[in-house]
């Protein structure tokens, strides 16, 4: 019989939740750079062996902390009916300015930056919720003709997750002096305006 995927089992799953939490806490006291694998074995009373177990490394810890931040986000997506993918577009970029705000600018910065730090390109990995989301959104909105089809998919995704982090990461910085939704709204509605274009012949 195959053995069971990390973390499969309760007691997994409360090992695998609990070294997750108890590293964001010591990276929100100490630092990305600062917090060591003791640090995060101590914190999780777990020893190496049942760290590597679940992690590679403190990456796949954010990697992890990530997923588990985003299985709303996921779960929201998935209730959310078909009927218009530009609909389901604006839907889930304000449910993530809703979650960013409630979250706060804090935390929301230290995580930012955490995840500058650890040097991997997180929000842009293909298989992470919030890009394949989007991703999904474009790929079926030009199945059904609501998005141009001469751009691709992919491409335009990227660049609506890039806007999002660009508009949030200027938010934090500024300390909240600018409403995220209506900034957010100005910044992306012209861009899906030109995604819902019909290309004219000089475009071709």
């Amino acid at each position: 019989m195959a053995s069971a995927e990390k973390g499969t089992t309760v007691k997994g799953r409360q090992t695998k939740e609990r070294i997750i939490t108890e590293t964001m806490k010591l990276i929100n006291q100490k630092g990305y750079e600062q917090t060591t694998l003791v640090d995060i074995c101590q914190a999780a009373d777990v020893s190496n062996g049942a760290f590597y177990h679940y992690f590679n490394s403190k990456q796949d810890i954010l990697l992890g902390y990530l997923e588990k931040e985003s299985q709303d986000l996921d779960n929201y997506y998935n209730a959310l009916k078909k009927d218009s993918y530009i609909d389901v577009l604006y839907s889930v970029i304000s449910y993530q300015v809703t979650y960013y705000i409630i979250k706060g600018q804090d935390s929301i910065s230290n995580l930012f930056s955490t995840m500058l730090l650890s040097k991997r390109n997180f929000f842009f990995l293909e298989d992470y919720v919030g890009m394949r989301i989007l991703r999904d959104c474009f790929e079926n909105g030009q199945k059904n003709g609501e998005f141009r089809t001469d751009i691709d998919f992919g491409s335009m995704a990227y660049s609506i997750f890039s806007i999002i982090y660009m508009v949030v990461s200027s938010w934090c910085m500024d300390e909240g002096s600018f409403d995220l939704f209506t900034m957010m709204s100005e910044r992306i509605v012209p861009l899906v305006n030109v995604y819902t274009e019909k290309p004219s012949h000089s475009d071709k």
